[in-house]
């Protein structure tokens, strides 16, 4: 098995891993899918198309479970009374003290209660009973009071909230702020003075509320809305406040408050919907008014009334079989925020418990929404319509329990309904209905559990979580994460505090009191599910601080959960594949038969479901998004913060202990393990395998948050920082080495770039991904700071000695080293050998059994993997050595250096970097330069480096001049001429058509030159490759001749025949047939002929006369036979033939007589023109009458022997004077027949004497 060395030196996971990896994660794939698919509200309360207005809670499948039912007597409860807290002494001394008017209620966004007693205003801390803060500057009894966040900007930071007080005649406006207290809490105080102050103008204000956004919203006892808008000033507070009143419209603000033409029915409560934008206000007479709220201050308008009656109507037409007084009158509405239902907005809880789910949008519209997939919120609101009635215990068949009664309070949040029924003066009940037990029940089920209060409850309300949830996932799916979900209570005589009980908790209560194989456990596993009581039970058991409780349920889940059973078979997770820009390995699905659809156990299934919950927030999450800055510059920034990252993070950790500890009691290791058994036990240690990634990822992701960055990104690369906006964490967990790998190599940049000591951000990595940033990371990144302090060095000694203690870790860190920077640090310290040995070091290390060697000497097929692989890596890492010196080679004075760390490379003994050095030189043209033209020894290797590059170069077809001549460069250095002059002979000889002729005929001069060569020697072998060399050349040049005046004339020559003529060597066979004959070249054909030695008379005589026919005037036929003739020879020449036919041509052409003769005495002598002429004059003079004149050769003769008796002594030997005299002999012989020949036969006369007297 082989792990793949990244871009950045970091170990890459192997492909068996990977796998593992690839079958966890489309595991957790498939347990986030079954997450998403809990029935939401609406598929619960069963609105659809068909039905658009549903009843719930009377039948048995839609009723509720008695929380108790299934405990079997188990000592666990729902929701539990946690604590009391007394009213603080001074507020109670103060009740005593006087008779009093007295108000009070809960501010659960700052931890207190508040009462008021006449004109007196108390705030005290609930959690305590300390920390009272005290008002008493009103002199009107206080009618009311609310807290609610100011508006962003318009106050001092430090005011963190307003006190709105309320009394008959005004409305006082206070700022609240903050100090530090003791034990880190906070201490409230109040200023004194008032921000704002505003008339009520006989308006008695029945509530007030505060939105997210800061405005201020009151209900009137006339029945109107009103919003008190502010806003800031130059000054210390903001000054300007005005009421508008939202239900009167325009008019409101034209006549006076005490002026009011509607039927007086005054709101009694206020429910606002921060997420959609809405509020609800309920009426005296139980009407329930929508309004929309717009983006600014001041700006609300009615959307729907519902009147009491169009309610109750609306009901009755839903439950035809219960008497409308059930439905009346609402004592509490509650807003549904997007988080608690997508679909339903608000809630309407009537004073006999029956719950009346209302929504802003028709039904048929809010189906359709459901239906698309999109969520409910998007759309724009139309109306008020009651669309489910869910009624209270009680009204089903079989029920025990009579129905709740006297229901003043009601709280509903995410599935939980929290039921007031006031019983008497001094009892009442808290009713408690959930489906946090049911998430999966496709019907609205919910459990029933009761608490028993001793006072009567003034208020009620849910205390803010410490982590803000906004996850619709029901409570099951989120208990790890989640706080008990808490309440305070309100009563006179003081706060009690009430936990709901998480699942988790549930079973921590059954499992201290009955114990892990107690019926009411198994009750427990059967009434959740034993898949998800698996993963309750492993909530307990990893992240319970108390040892009883994690045994307990470690010992519950490995007996509830070890029963295989038959998984239903459905659709395949799609598989998860790694998609930005080319840069990791993509995962792969598995081969074999997924686990999901073979018999498996439900701890298998809990122990995925719980990973796949701690995973979920981050998973399908981007990690990194580009944010602009104010001066509009793009910045990287991470999706989420280092807290979320830290939570995730200390989740797998206790799941890691847990695997540790209990992963080999989950499988069997016996004979009588089976295929599912095999199956799961590889599935879990795939599960086991993605947490110890994801601990370690994640992580580094940690730590990368820690350092921000956005200043880490200019330490990335770019392409490196467009991945990460492409990449999902889940993407990052699977398959994100070269990514992690990246932010590695920043975060030591990051320090180095500061001149910081990195040794305690490596410690910090090495503890928390030891995988990802090993004891070699560690190394290297030491060994890469002491390389930036020798640079900074100036003492030599101190220098060096840093320099060794690097190349020492570096070399031990081999291969995880970020070798490109490092040869950059190498290369800038001079340390030209450090270089050679860190590659060398790096490339022993990424092949440490030669594999890659041996595929490169035995020349392997590609197909050979392992050796092919193990090759590119080396080669890989010898390139950063190449690079080094292409850089020190591109500087103008960096040769004399450059030369030196060539030397180095060339002296190691690993062939390969040799190769790499070659291949470089090369490319760069410098083989010549740097080893075969300096005095140095040939190096080592080169021969075979070109050989092979030969071979390779024929193989493909490719153009293989270039390595001939660094072949011959090299023989002709070692003395080895006759390789030298064979190579050059391949070359010119090589088929290719790639070599011009004229460089094949330099070839075959250049190698015969080498063979010829002094220190080529001679021998038979020799001698015959020499005579082979000077044939091939001649006739090489003779092609080059018929080329060339191929190119000069115009020629029907096929482009084939044309680029053969040019671009091979021909025989001379072939040049004669297919070029010289068919062209009509005919010095070409003589010169072939001479060539090769040919004799045929005949042929030649032909071509003679066919040269003859062809060329007109005389003068250019002269020139072109005396440029022929004094190339050829013997018979290649027939002096008497081309006699005869010149002459006849001259005299046809009127040419003064001895033209010819002059011509040819030039190419052939006088002695044998003077022969040839002898025998000419011997034929009958008949044969001359076609010329025109039959004594024209006669004067042509006459004309020759003057100018032989003309030339000087030296030039007349003894055979010209006699073949002279015989000539004029002979033609005076044949004149003394004729007329008129007088002057003729006077000029050989005179000839005759001249040569005579020369004897």
């Amino acid at each position: 098995m082989f792990s793949s060395l990244n871009q950045t030196g970091m170990m890459s996971a192997p492909l068996v891993t990977q796998d593992l990896l690839s079958t966890a994660g489309n595991t957790v794939e498939r347990m986030l899918a079954a997450d998403s698919t809990f029935p939401s509200l609406l598929e619960a309360t069963k609105v659809s198309q068909h039905c658009l207005h549903t009843a719930s809670g009377l039948s048995d499948i839609d009723s509720y479970v008695s929380f108790d039912s299934f405990l079997h007597g188990a000592n666990a409860k729902h929701i539990v009374s946690i604590g009391q807290v007394p009213l603080p002494r001074e507020i109670s001394q103060h009740i005593r003290a006087s008779h009093y008017h007295s108000k009070q209620g809960l501010f659960p966004e700052i931890h207190r209660a508040w009462m008021t007693i006449d004109s007196d205003l108390y705030l005290w801390s609930y959690d305590q009973g300390i920390d009272t803060a005290y008002f008493d500057r009103l002199t009107e009894t206080i009618t009311g009071v609310a807290l609610v966040k100011p508006r962003q900007g318009v106050f001092q930071p430090y005011v963190r909230r307003l006190l709105v007080v309320v009394t008959c005649l005004e409305v006082v406006i206070l700022g609240v702020t903050f100090s530090a207290g003791p034990a880190g809490s906070e201490l409230l105080n109040l200023i004194p003075d008032s921000v704002f102050q505003l008339p009520l103008d006989n308006v008695c204000v029945t509530t007030t509320v505060g939105t997210n956004d800061g405005r201020i919203f009151q209900g009137g006892d006339e029945g109107s809305l009103f919003e008190i808008v502010y806003k800031g000033n130059d000054g210390w507070f903001g000054k300007s406040c005005k009421r508008i009143n939202h239900s009167h419209g325009l008019l409101s603000l034209l006549v006076p408050s005490f002026v009011n033409f509607s039927e007086k029915e005054s709101i009694t409560q206020i429910a606002v919907d921060d997420s959609r934008g809405l509020l609800y206000a309920l009426t005296s007479k139980g009407t329930i008014r929508a309004y929309l709220l717009g983006a600014e201050p001041g700006n609300a308008s009615l959307l729907a009334s519902l009147s009491e009656s169009t309610l109750v109507q609306q009901a009755v037409s839903i439950v035809r079989t219960l008497d409308g007084s059930v439905f009346k009158p609402v004592v509490s509405l509650q807003a549904l925020e997007v988080t608690d239902s997508s679909h339903f907005h608000v809630v309407g809880v009537t004073s006999s418990g029956v719950r009346l789910y209302l929504t802003t949008l028709v039904p048929a519209s809010l189906v359709a929404a459901s239906a698309g997939g999109q969520w409910l919120g998007s759309g724009r609101p139309q109306g008020l319509h009651l669309v489910h009635v869910r009624m209270p215990p009680g009204y089903t068949a079989g029920a025990t329990q009579a129905s709740p009664q006297h229901v003043c309070r009601a709280l509903c949040r995410r599935g939980t309904s929290l039921m007031v029924q006031q019983r008497a003066e001094q009892a009442s009940v808290i009713a408690c209905l959930s489906r946090d037990l049911l998430p999966s029940a496709s019907h609205l089920a919910e459990t029933e559990a009761r608490l028993q209060l001793d006072d009567s409850v003034d208020e009620i309300v849910e205390l803010p979580p410490s982590i803000p949830g906004t996850s619709r996932e029901p409570l099951v799916v989120t208990q790890h994460m989640e706080l008990q979900t808490k309440y305070a209570v309100l009563s006179k005589q003081g706060v009690t505090l009430l936990a709901k009980q998480r699942p988790s908790d549930v079973l921590k209560s059954i499992l201290l009191g009955s114990g892990p194989e107690s019926p009411a456990t198994r009750g427990f596993f059967a009434f959740l599910g034993e898949e998800q009581a698996c993963a309750t039970a492993l909530v307990l058991a990893c992240f319970d601080p108390n040892s009883s409780v994690v045994e307990a349920a470690t010992r519950a889940y490995l007996l509830m959960g070890a029963e295989r059973r038959q998984a239903p078979v459905s659709a395949p997770a799609t598989p998860l594949m790694f998609n930005p820009s080319n840069v990791s390995t993509p995962l792969r699905a598995p081969t074999q038969a997924s686990v999901s659809n073979m018999g498996i156990s439900a701890r298998h299934e809990g122990l995925y479901i719980l990973v796949s919950r701690i995973l979920r927030p981050l998973w399908s999450m981007a990690t990194c998004k580009q944010v602009q800055t104010d001066n509009k510059r793009l910045v990287l920034t991470s999706n989420c913060d280092s807290e979320l990252v830290a939570a995730v993070c200390t989740y797998l950790e206790a799941v890691a202990a847990f695997l540790r500890r209990n992963l080999h009691l989950m499988v069997r290791n016996n004979q009588n393990e089976t295929f599912a058994d095999n199956e799961e036990k590889k599935s879990l240690e795939a599960l086991k395998q993605l947490v110890f990634q994801s601990l370690e990822v994640l992580g580094l992701w940690r730590i990368v948050c820690e350092h921000q960055l956005h200043v880490l990104a200019p330490q990335l690369s770019a392409d490196l920082q467009t991945q990460l906006t492409k990449t999902t964490f889940k993407e990052l967990l699977m398959c994100g080495q070269d990514v992690c790998g990246g932010l590695l190599v920043g975060l030591i940049g990051l320090y180095l770039g500061d001149n910081a000591s990195i040794d305690a951000i490596s410690a910090k990595l090495r503890t928390t991904c030891p995988s990802l940033f090993r004891s070699e990371d560690a190394a290297s990144a030491k060994a890469k700071q002491l390389l930036q302090q020798a640079q900074q060095e100036e003492d030599p000694s101190t220098k060096n000695g840093l320099l060794v203690t690097s190349l020492r870790l570096l070399q031990e860190a081999a291969p995880h080293v970020d070798l490109s920077a490092v040869c950059q640090q190498l290369l800038a310290l001079k340390s030209f050998d450090g270089i050679v040995r860190v590659c060398t070091a790096c490339a022993k290390a990424v092949d440490p059994y030669d594999f890659g060697l041996k595929h490169y000497t035995n020349e392997l097929p590609a197909e050979e993997t392992v050796g092919a692989e193990c090759l590119r890596r080396r080669m890989e890492t010898y390139s950063e050595a190449v690079n080094a010196l292409d850089k020190l080679y591109s500087q103008s004075e960096g040769h004399i250096n450059g030369r030196i760390l060539l030397q180095s490379c060339l002296r190691q003994s690993d062939p390969l970097l040799r190769e790499a050095v070659y291949e470089w030189l090369l490319c760069k043209g410098l083989i010549q330069t740097e080893l075969l033209q300096r005095n140095d020894p040939a190096p080592e290797g080169l021969e075979v480096f070109l050989q092979r590059l030969q071979i390779k170069s024929r193989a493909e077809g490719s153009d293989e001049r270039k390595v001939s001549e660094l072949l011959w460069a090299l023989y002709e250095k070692t003395g080895r001429h006759a390789m030298a002059a064979s190579v050059l002979h391949k070359a010119a000889v090589t088929p290719e058509p790639l070599v011009p002729l004229s460089e094949r005929i330099y070839c075959l001069s250049r190698a015969l030159l080498s063979l010829r060569s002094s220190g080529a020697g001679y021998n038979q072998s020799t001698g015959l490759f020499s005579k082979e060399l000077e044939d091939q050349l001649d006739v090489a040049k003779l092609q080059l001749k018929v080329l060339e005046e191929v190119q000069k004339m115009d020629h029907n020559l096929s482009p084939a025949l044309l680029e053969r003529l040019n671009k091979t060597l021909l025989s001379i066979t072939d040049l004669f047939q297919l070029y010289a004959v068919p062209l009509q070249l005919w010095e070409s054909q003589l010169a072939i002929l001479q060539c090769s030695n040919h004799e045929d008379a005949n042929l030649v005589n032909d071509i003679w006369h066919q040269l003859i026919c062809n060329t007109r005037p005389l003068e250019a036929l002269i020139s072109r036979v005396e440029s022929v003739g004094k190339l050829l020879q013997g018979h290649l020449f027939p002096l008497e033939l081309l006699a005869k036919e010149l002459e006849a041509v001259a005299c046809q052409e009127g040419a003064p007589a001895g033209t010819v003769a002059k011509s040819l005495v030039k190419v052939a002598g006088l002695e044998s023109v003077m022969s040839s002429y002898e025998r000419l004059l011997r034929q009958p003079e008949w044969a001359w009458g076609p010329a025109g004149d039959e004594h024209y050769i006669m004067r042509s003769a006459a004309e020759l022997l003057g100018e032989a008796a003309n030339m000087p002594a030296i030039q007349r030997r003894k055979e010209v004077v006699v073949l002279a005299i015989d000539v004029a002999t002979s033609c005076l012989s044949q004149l003394y027949t004729k007329t008129c020949v007088e002057e003729l036969i006077g000029q050989f006369r005179r000839v005759q004497s001249i040569f005579k007297t020369m004897q």
